[in-house]
């Protein structure tokens, strides 16, 4: 039997023995080059949906985020998770604690509120220009 990446990468940088079918579906769709739009309840695995990408792909990934205690909360995570990563919200300035104000690098996630999403496509493309 051939060995899952995916699973295999989960489990070396999450600790993670079970993907779920949607985590698997989204993750899968990611990797492809799809954008995705993840709507679970709390618990779910979200996080993981743009978190274990974000590990092999090149780029930005962008996580829009509706309050700011889940955008200070995804930002922990990733930086649990030895992602680099920036967050902006619309109650924060940049350089503020919530960002380093420089924007994220390559190859790291952005998160934002949806206040502050004209931040994230100059973020995103300044980055990426880099």
């Amino acid at each position: 039997m051939t060995p899952d990446p995916v699973a295999q990468l989960a489990e070396r940088d999450f600790g993670l023995k079970y993907l779920y079918p949607i985590q698997r579906l989204v993750i899968a769709n990611v990797l492809e080059g799809a954008d995705q739009i993840v709507v679970l309840p709390t618990g779910a695995g979200k996080s993981l949906c743009f978190q274990l990408p974000s590990r092999v792909l090149d780029g930005i990934t962008l996580v829009v985020v509706p309050l700011l205690s889940l955008l200070e909360d995804q930002l922990s995570r990733c930086r649990q998770a030895a992602l680099p990563a920036d967050a902006r919200a619309a109650a924060r300035a940049p350089g503020s604690a919530a960002g380093s104000g420089s924007g994220p690098p390559a190859g790291s996630s952005a998160c934002c509120t949806p206040r502050r999403k004209r931040w994230a496509p100059r973020a995103c493309a300044s980055c990426c220009a880099a």
